[in-house]
This record gives C-alpha cells, sequence and structure tokens, in this order.
C-alpha cells in the first residue's frame, strides 16, 4: 500500500517576463534588460538618463572634476597643517578654489545639468568657503601664529607645547582686543 499523497495547491501558469508586473520595470520593459536607471551599460548616459553627453555637458563635468580635485589639494593641505608661512597658500589656493566652484557651478547650470554634480559643487563651495575664511583668520594674527610656530618649532616637551598654546591663545585675545577697540567709536 503507498502513502497518501498530499494535495497539491494549483500552480498558475508563468507569465512572460514582459507580462508579469514582479519582473517588470517602467514603461513594461524588464528588468535588466540593460535600459532604464539602473542599466549599467558601456555607453555615457546624461542628464536625460540614456540621452548621450554633449560636448558642453562633458566640459562643465570637466569643470566640476577640476573644482573636487583643487578642493581635495585645499583640504590635505590644511589637515596636515605645514609649518606656518604655508598656510598663505592655503589662503589663496581655498579662494581660488572658491572661483572655480561658482565657474563650475555656472557652466553645469548652462550645460543643463542636474542631480549630484550640481549638488556636489554647491556642498563643496561651501566647504571651500569656510576654509577660505578660517585659514584668512590666521592671516589677521599673522605675528601671534608667526611666533607660536617658532615657539613649538623649539618646543621639546609636552609642557613646553601646552606653553606655546597659551602664549598663542593670550595673543588672538589681546589682538582681538585691540581691533575691537579700533572698530569702537
Amino acid at each position: 500500500m503507498s502513502a497518501p499523497t498530499p494535495p497539491q495547491s494549483p500552480q498558475q501558469p508563468q507569465r512572460p517576463a514582459e507580462q508579469n508586473p514582479q519582473n517588470s520595470g517602467k514603461n513594461g520593459e524588464p528588468r535588466g534588460s540593460g535600459s532604464g536607471p539602473g542599466a549599467s551599460g558601456s555607453g555615457a548616459s546624461g542628464p536625460g538618463r540614456g540621452k548621450p553627453l554633449t560636448d558642453e555637458q562633458r566640459s562643465a563635468l570637466s569643470m566640476a572634476r577640476l573644482f573636487a580635485l583643487a578642493l581635495l589639494v585645499v583640504v590635505l593641505l590644511a589637515v596636515f597643517a605645514p609649518p606656518w608661512p604655508w598656510p598663505i597658500l592655503v589662503t589663496v589656493l581655498a579662494a581660488a578654489t572658491v572661483v572655480l566652484g561658482v565657474v563650475s557651478l555656472v557652466r553645469l547650470r548652462k550645460a543643463k545639468v542636474r542631480g549630484l554634480p550640481v549638488l556636489s559643487t554647491l556642498i563643496g563651495m561651501i566647504m571651500a568657503a569656510f576654509m577660505t575664511l578660517s585659514s584668512a583668520g590666521q592671516l589677521v594674527f599673522w605675528e601671534a601664529y608667526q611666533d607660536f610656530a617658532e615657539c613649538r618649532s623649539s618646543a621639546i616637551t609636552q609642557q613646553a607645547t601646552q606653553l606655546c598654546q597659551a602664549r598663542l591663545e593670550q595673543a588672538i585675545e589681546t589682538r582681538t582686543q585691540e581691533l575691537m577697540d579700533s572698530v569702537r567709536p
């Protein structure tokens, strides 16, 4: 005697990929067909998704890449904190990066590029402007930072380094007070 077989549920016939709503993308195209937003084809697609880039768009995106590279250089120079006269270079490069960002943004808008390149350029411009202002602050306190650099180069112990830091803070406070007094009527 054989064991009873369990009842089987009725199976629905499989529809082709084009008709199955679970396997199709927008406009009834099958998913993974090589076209559409998620496609990873070898052809370049422009801002219109699927359209080739124009020369103007390529030029604008190239300018945006140059801006990103300049911003990276400025950030690296600022992070590695070079010895004293070099922060002047950081200030100049940061200001030039802001100008490059403006030019890049204008070209992107003129070429009608939308999305991530425009957003990243805007964020990068804000970073470059902030870095320009913060590094320019060192120029206002030129003498204090020059003295700090000399003190720090001769400091051997941690205590000597802290003394240099305290002198810098005192010099900045004194210079700020002088500037505030000269501005007040």
